[in-house]
């Protein structure tokens, strides 16, 4: 289990002031908790324009298009997709996949 060092009493006790939200065991806040919490609204998020701007293919250095139905960054250039997971690119050749031609035209 996941047991970072130990709280103070003064943490436990602002930990335990927030409505139940923030649960100490073991003197520690629980790594679940912390990591999922807000993220769960993100699966609808689209991509910031201003970090599209600034992307480019690793491969061909190419700019890319967001199709945002299938979440994906195109590029033409590579005929690659790269996946957008909750709303950060992946911008991985081994995790890209092939267009198809139609996607490559489009």
């Amino acid at each position: 289990a996941y047991r970072p060092a130990a709280v103070s009493a003064a943490d436990a006790r602002i930990g335990a002031g927030c409505g139940g939200q923030w649960s100490i065991t073991g003197g520690a806040l629980p790594r679940q908790r912390l990591y999922t919490r807000g993220f769960k609204q993100r699966d609808n998020a689209m991509l910031d324009p201003k970090l599209l701007s600034i992307l480019v293919c690793p491969v061909s250095k190419a700019p890319l298009t967001y199709d945002e139905e299938k979440k994906e960054l195109h590029c033409k250039a590579s005929g690659l997709a790269y996946p957008v997971r909750d709303g950060i690119p992946v911008m991985l050749e081994e995790e890209a996949r092939a267009l198809t031609a139609d996607e490559k035209l489009g």
